[in-house]
């Protein structure tokens, strides 16, 4: 997704370019046709008043030296040629040096025709065609004769070029310039913005803190509002939820703490109901666990608990739930494959990271099918370790797979009368939440994979 920064920048940048590009081709068309219509008039004029001289009286191509040292033998910048109606050369510069003029497009008449041309030496030039009808014996010809006066052109273009790179130069140096005061105006621009949302962000961490935004501008100052109130409401719902999480602890764990008692003294005193003592007691140690795993929920989901990172052994602690849960388990014949580096020592929470390995391994051993083979194994990669679990799940399907976080979750296949897998991957869920690690369950072929990943290495 575009930041508003580089959103506003672009546009600044291609509205300006676009202005820059528009006012380069008006000012090239400008000089352009200034320097061309310059050129052109000069000629013309030069054209007029050479003709004008050939239509007083004959002159040859001497006397035309002398008067105009521009058509000189040494001089290459100004040509002249003169043909008969007949299409015969009456005369040419000196400075034609013997070559003769490109023929003119179309016939003179008496308006000047510009036209571009090679001029005798190769180079590129300008001509102006007229028709001239000289004087013979004091009357005018009747047949015009055709003159054609040119001049060479490569120093106007070379000065057009020369033109043209300063106006791109320029212009490439104003939209750079105009880059860098954009980007800047924006940037300083958006600062409110910038600060406003790392206080926002802050405070979504902890919404009772007071914001630290300075004086708003105007069009923040309505979010600005909504959000105190937002944050506001959102701290006194997080103290109730941190009240309610204590009351709870406190007056769940007493009656049962009771009962457990009250159990152990009655199967002290009287042996004959020791067994169905177990079976109670089973399903009050039962009772017990999901009472505590709901309470560490709620108190890793309150924010109540925070890690508290230290190095330790991966390894040695997946070695030590798996030997823990291993006995639960042997009943159904399951098979624990583990791939282990010798060693692993990451930075993270002990206890909580015990908890999670506890649930994730446990999960996987109690809901896998007699006889299964169940893969542990840590990976390490890029400073990163990775500890992942895969097991048969006959049970699950695709569709359950974004699900299994949630909170008492069961399978559509399952049996009713098989026990739920949600609460125990919730709480991993949280906890993983909480030590900043990426929790993902995956299904492919029937097995289920779970990885924990994002454990840094020492």
């Amino acid at each position: 997704m575009s930041s508003i920064a580089r959103r506003l920048g672009l546009w600044m940048v291609i509205g300006g370019g676009a202005l820059l590009a528009a006012l380069f081709a008006t000012l090239d068309h400008l000089v352009d046709s200034q320097l061309h219509e310059r050129f052109d008039g000069a000629l013309v004029a030069r054209a007029q008043a050479f003709a004008n001289v050939i239509a007083a009286r004959e002159a040859s191509e001497r006397q035309l030296v002398d008067a105009w040292p521009e058509f000189a033998p040494t001089r290459h910048e100004d040509f002249y040629q003169i043909w008969n109606s007949a299409g015969e050369v009456l005369g040419r510069a000196a400075s034609n040096r013997g070559g003769d003029l490109a023929r003119p497009p179309r016939a003179a008449d008496a308006e000047p025709t510009l036209f571009d041309l090679t001029l005798p030496d190769g180079h590129r030039g300008r001509g102006v065609l007229l028709a001239v009808w000289p004087r013979q014996g004091g009357t005018v010809r009747q047949a015009p004769w055709t003159v054609v006066v040119a001049s060479e052109r490569e120093a106007v273009d070379a000065l057009e070029w020369r033109i043209h790179l300063i106006l791109s130069y320029g212009l490439a140096f104003a939209l750079l310039l105009m880059l860098a005061l954009t980007l800047a105006a924006v940037r300083a621009g958006l600062k409110p913005l910038r600060e406003f949302g790392e206080d926002a962000a802050r405070r979504a961490l902890a919404p009772q803190a007071a914001s630290n935004t300075p004086l708003l501008p105007s069009e923040l100052v309505p979010i600005g509002r909504s959000l105190d109130r937002a944050f506001q409401a959102l701290g006194d719902a997080l103290v109730r939820e941190q009240r309610f999480a204590r009351a709870v602890a406190h007056e769940l764990r007493t009656p049962l703490a009771e009962m457990q008692f009250t159990l152990d003294r009655l199967a002290r005193d009287d042996a004959s109901a020791a067994p169905r003592m177990a079976i109670l007691n089973d399903s009050l140690a039962s009772m017990t666990r999901t009472v505590d795993g709901l309470l560490a929920l709620a108190r890793y989901e309150a924010g109540l608990e925070t890690p508290a990172i230290e190095p330790l052994e991966l390894c040695a602690l997946v070695k030590r739930v798996c030997d823990e849960r291993v006995a639960s388990s042997a009943a159904r014949a399951l098979l624990i494959d583990t791939a282990l580096p010798a060693e692993a020592w990451v930075q993270s929470d002990a206890a909580l990271l015990e908890r999670v390995l506890s649930n994730l391994i446990g999960n996987a051993l109690d809901h896998s099918p007699h006889g299964a083979r169940v893969a542990l194994s840590v990976v390490i990669e890029n400073a990163r370790a990775t500890f992942a679990i895969v097991n048969p799940a006959p049970l699950l399907g695709a569709a359950d797979v974004p699900q299994l976080g949630e909170r008492y979750f069961r399978p559509a296949s399952a049996p009713l009368d098989r026990e739920h897998v949600g609460l125990g991957l919730a709480l991993s869920t949280a906890i993983a939440r909480q030590l900043q690690l990426e929790l993902e369950f995956s299904l492919h072929d029937g097995l289920l994979q779970v990885r924990l990943g994002g454990l840094p290495v020492l």
